[in-house]
């Protein structure tokens, strides 16, 4: 699974390459051109950055929901295969994707419910804080300001920790986006702590990781001063660094909901039994 998460990494990556190619091409012009530069001064020199940001926003929009897609069944795929190997069975390529493709669909709209959450979070704080802002108070902003960011982070800590077992319940249980949602809550809410802390190291660790792999090719585009160059190698290292990062997240998220329902209902049992008969 390894080699298939390389592949469809470096599709993601170079889609986000080739949409945002023409943006940075235009950005490297306007840089190393002076002249370019002082033409944005006049109306047509201005249609033309705002041509260059309708572009560079529509190319960002073309590689997000690319990126969107291929990650999301990659993490699903990633899922089931770690999940089979807990209990020795070993599938092939073809063999996860015909028990995975049929939650495909319900894999997608999973991770919209989830973002969609999130992004309601973070719109309401927004308003909050922006309406606090019309009093003029600077200490009400300042009070508002810090209660609602506070609010708002520990909540989608929250939200996070309470949904982070529902895409393995999805496609590992074979249940709807609802029915996923609810059994990953009462999975996780009796260990709530203990997941917290896994998930946040988890996160750290990839963080750290990625930041390893991509920064020696950051640090060649530098060198060789270019935008386009600088782009390239951090394609190189971001797809070298995905590539590793997302099978090891989906391995965790994987074995995470293994761990808390041996935990919890006794999986081991069924997995004894499940391994024998494999």
């Amino acid at each position: 699974m390894f080699a298939l998460s390389a592949v469809l990494v470096a599709v993601v990556v170079t889609v986000q390459g080739i949409a945002t190619w023409g943006m940075l091409e235009d950005l490297n012009r306007l840089l190393s051109d002076p002249a370019a530069l002082e033409d944005l001064d006049s109306p047509g020199g201005l249609d033309t950055l705002t041509s260059t940001v309708q572009s560079g926003l529509l190319g960002y929009g073309i590689s997000t929901a690319a990126s969107f897609l291929i990650t999301t069944v990659l993490t699903g795929l990633l899922i089931h295969s770690v999940s089979q190997s807990v209990i020795g069975r070993k599938m092939s390529l073809g063999q996860v994707w015909a028990a995975v493709r049929g939650q495909i669909l319900r894999l997608l709209g999973l991770s919209l419910v989830i973002g969609l959450i999130l992004m309601v979070i973070s719109a309401v704080a927004i308003g909050l804080v922006t309406l606090a802002a019309t009093t003029g108070e600077p200490g009400v902003i300042a009070l508002v300001g810090i209660v609602v960011v506070l609010t708002a982070f520990v909540s989608m800590i929250a939200v996070v920790v309470f949904t982070v077992l529902a895409t393995p319940v999805l496609v590992l249980e074979r249940s709807g986006i609802i029915t996923a949602l609810r059994r990953s809550f009462q999975l996780t809410r009796r260990s709530f702590w203990r997941i917290l802390g896994i998930y946040l190291l988890t996160v750290l660790l990839v963080g750290i990781l990625a930041s390893v792999v991509s920064y020696p090719f950051g640090i060649v585009g530098g060198l060789i001063g270019s935008l386009m160059a600088i782009q390239v190698a951090s394609m190189v290292g971001q797809v070298i660094s995905l590539a590793v990062t997302t099978p090891f997240m989906a391995a965790v998220t994987a074995l995470l909901y293994i761990d808390v329902r041996i935990r919890t209902e006794a999986l081991d049992v069924e997995l004894a039994r499940a391994a024998e008969a494999a």
